[in-house]
C-alpha cells in the first residue's frame, strides 16, 4: 500500500498533509467553510457540500442544510425514540419551564448538539409570551416556537433547530413535550433527578424533572419558599405519584385504592 504525502513548512514547523486531504478542500473557500462550521455546528464534509450545492451562498447553504436535515428526520422517523433528557430552565423567581426532548440511543444525549437543543427549546418556550400560568405543549406545538435569539444556533424555529441537531446527529430527535410555569409573585422551586454534566449549568438536564409552584410568599420569605418547593419536587421525583390531586382520580381505581386499607 502507498500513500502519498506532501510536507510544507509554517512557521518553522514541519506539517505533513496527505494529499487526499488536500483534494478534498481543493477550490474550497476555507473562510466561508469555517464560518459556516461556526454557525451551524455541522460536520465540515455536510458544510462543504452545502457550500459547493449553493456556490458559496452562506444563507442558501444554511437552508440547504436544514433541508437535508428534514429529509434524514423523515428517513429516521420510524425509528423508535425512546432515550432522551429532561431539562429545567427559570426565568427569575416565577417563571419556569420543563422539557422532553427524545433519541434514539442513550448515546446521543451525550453530545453538545443535544444539549444545546433542549436548552434552546427551553429557553425559546419561556421567552414566548403567554397569560395562562400553566402552559402545556406536545411536539408540534414545540416546534412551531420562535427560536430564542440568546440559544445556541442561527434558527428561525424550534423545527429548524431540530433539523439541524438530527443533520448532524443522524438519529430520530424531536422535542416530544414541555410545560412551562408562572404564578406571579409567587416563586418555583424544581429537582432535576441523574443531573448530566454539561456545559450549560443555568438548565439541569437529566432523567426525571419536577416543578413545584408556591404562592403567597413575602418578599422576605422567598428564599424559603423556593427552598420549600424544591424538597417537594425532589419527593415527587421520589413518589412518581400518577396524579396531582385526589379529585383527578378515576372512581374505580379510588375504591380500589380504599379496598386496600
Amino acid at each position: 500500500m502507498m500513500m502519498a504525502m506532501c510536507v510544507r513548512r509554517c512557521g518553522g514547523v514541519s506539517r505533513v498533509i496527505p494529499r487526499d486531504f488536500r483534494r478534498f478542500f481543493a477550490g474550497v473557500n476555507m473562510e466561508l467553510l469555517k464560518k459556516l462550521r461556526g454557525v451551524s455546528g455541522a460536520p465540515i464534509k455536510d458544510c462543504k457540500k452545502a457550500l459547493e450545492e449553493t456556490d458559496g451562498d452562506m444563507d442558501e447553504a444554511l437552508e440547504w442544510m436544514r433541508k437535508q436535515g428534514t429529509l434524514v428526520r423523515g428517513k429516521r422517523a420510524s425509528q423508535d425514540a425512546t432515550q432522551g433528557l429532561v431539562g429545567v430552565a427559570f426565568e427569575g423567581d416565577d417563571s419556569a419551564a420543563l422539557v422532553e426532548v427524545t433519541s434514539e440511543t442513550d448515546s446521543a444525549v451525550r453530545i453538545e448538539i443535544f444539549h444545546n437543543l433542549l436548552s434552546g427549546v427551553a429557553h425559546s418556550l419561556l421567552s414566548t409570551p403567554s397569560d395562562d400560568n400553566v402552559t402545556s405543549l406536545n411536539t408540534s406545538q414545540l416546534e412551531e416556537l420562535k427560536w430564542n435569539s440568546g440559544s445556541k444556533g442561527a434558527h428561525s424555529t424550534v423545527k429548524d433547530a431540530v433539523a439541524d441537531a438530527v443533520l448532524q446527529i443522524r438519529e430520530n430527535i424531536f422535542p416530544k413535550r414541555a410545560i412551562r410555569l408562572s404564578v406571579p409573585g409567587g416563586v418555583i422551586g424544581g429537582y432535576v433527578h441523574n443531573v448530566l454534566k454539561t456545559d450549560i449549568p443555568e438548565v439541569k438536564m437529566g432523567q426525571i424533572g419536577v416543578l413545584v409552584a408556591v404562592e403567597g410568599a413575602s418578599e422576605g420569605k422567598k428564599p424559603e419558599a423556593k427552598e420549600l418547593a424544591h424538597k417537594i419536587a425532589m419527593h415527587v421525583a421520589a413518589a412518581k405519584p400518577e396524579y396531582l390531586s385526589s379529585d383527578v382520580i378515576p372512581t374505580e381505581k379510588r375504591i380500589a385504592q380504599e379496598d386496600l386499607l
